[in-house]
């Protein structure tokens, strides 16, 4: 489909230099904590594309919802570096919910369902633990699961400090996934396919920016505004 917006991709004419990723996600705090971020690397730009009033809901269908109003709104490209990344829990969805989903995305060349089980928490734990076994908690269960990554670092779980070990966590779940092949989209209880978008991500900013990145995403704070916006604050600017 072609650009509807010309303005963000073009400036001054030029063709931009970046890897546009389209981020839709189920959860509405953790998930968008943690990817946020990453739009204040020259080499990427990451849209959120979170609830407002207008297509509030989790639901399969509701992230459907989001996607299908941005690309009728923007637009995405693949001959470009267009992609997105649709990002959800199987906690609380039935399978055919999911799997209609799953099949929206593939019939979009730019889109992908990446699926943690049972939910993106797994994904979280990865950066701590080689294998979730060795949490030695239900890894089937989304609230149990949700309640020990609070407890697991002093003051509950924070982004500044997971965002570090991304390359670690992506190694740690890409070794733990026994359903590899395109249509096993769906992992295991305790899996996650997170590691596929952040591969990508890694990909595309190269190991010195992320070097520079993880350096300094201790000063960036993620504010998540009632109306769906959200602001990148670096806090080296208020000194």
């Amino acid at each position: 489909m072609p650009y509807k917006k010309r303005s963000l991709y073009k400036q001054d004419g030029k063709v931009r230099d970046y890897n546009l990723f389209v981020i839709v996600t189920e959860g509405s705090k953790r998930e968008v904590e943690y990817l946020a971020p990453f739009n204040i690397i020259d080499r990427i730009k990451v849209i959120c594309l979170t609830q407002n009033e207008e297509n509030r809901g989790s639901s399969p269908d509701r992230v459907q919802y989001r996607i299908e109003e941005y690309i009728n709104e923007v637009g995405l490209s693949k001959k470009d570096g267009d992609s997105l990344w649709c990002i959800i829990d199987v906690d609380k969805w039935p399978v055919s919910a999911i799997n209609s989903l799953a099949d929206y995305c593939r019939s979009n060349e730019c889109a992908h369902i990446i699926i943690s089980n049972p939910c993106f928490e797994i994904w979280l734990l990865y950066h701590k633990f080689s294998n979730v076994s060795d949490c030695h908690i239900d890894v089937s269960n989304a609230h149990v699961l949700k309640e020990f990554l609070g407890r697991l670092d002093p003051g509950g779980y924070n982004y500044h400090s997971y965002i570090p070990l991304m390359e670690v966590a992506t190694r740690n779940s890409k070794e733990q996934d026994t359903n590899i092949s395109p249509n096993d989209y769906i992992p295991k209880v305790g899996g996650t396919k997170m590691y596929i978008l952040a591969e990508e991500m890694l990909k595309s900013i190269g190991k010195r920016r992320w070097s520079k990145f993880i350096e300094n995403i201790k000063h960036i704070d993620v504010i998540l505004n009632e109306d769906g916006s959200i602001d990148i604050v670096d806090r080296r600017l208020k000194q």
